[in-house]
């Protein structure tokens, strides 16, 4: 016979189990966590660095003082390079160009918890033409997205799985 508040054994070998399951999900769940980080943080600073190499390469061709219409004129058609978005300053601070938005899976935001969580520190870039500043912004925006659809669909799975 069982005393009173004592469980079965069914069961404590099922608590057993469930807690040994919650904690491989929670070490899992770090691992990716870890690795997503660090995959957008590698992939943010790589688009940027081939952004500023192609921006200083360019610069190089229009010369050491170009027009403003003539460096508009050639970063307009790029839009935005990679995960960057780009801005042309005049000297006096005024905004000349400034890159349109992202299109892939634009008007989509993830939670700003899940932003700060992942979401890489990156200074902008400024390359100096003259009297103008190119000022290209690292934007990990659409990485994080993927990220969270991921997670989003990871996180289905793990439910569908738990209710069968």
């Amino acid at each position: 016979m069982r005393k009173p508040g004592q469980f079965s054994l069914h069961t404590r070998i099922s608590v057993v189990l469930t807690l040994l399951a919650t904690i491989l999900l929670l070490v899992l769940a770090s691992l990716w966590l870890h690795g997503t980080r660090a995959s957008i943080r590698e992939e943010v600073e790589a688009a940027t660095r081939v952004a500023e190499q192609w921006l200083t390469a360019l610069s190089s061709e229009l010369g050491a003082r170009p027009q403003a219409e003539r460096v508009i004129g050639a970063v307009r058609p790029l839009g935005r390079i990679r995960a960057n978005a780009l801005e042309v300053i005049a000297a006096d601070n005024l905004v000349l160009y400034r890159s349109p938005a992202p299109t892939y899976k634009s008007g989509r935001v993830v939670p700003a918890w899940f932003a700060s969580l992942l979401g890489p520190t990156v200074q902008p870039r400024i390359l100096a033409l003259g009297e103008l500043r190119i000022v290209l912004y690292p934007d990990a925006s659409r990485a994080l997205i993927d990220a969270w659809d991921y997670l989003v669909e990871m996180a289905g799975w793990a439910l569908l799985l738990l209710v069968l």
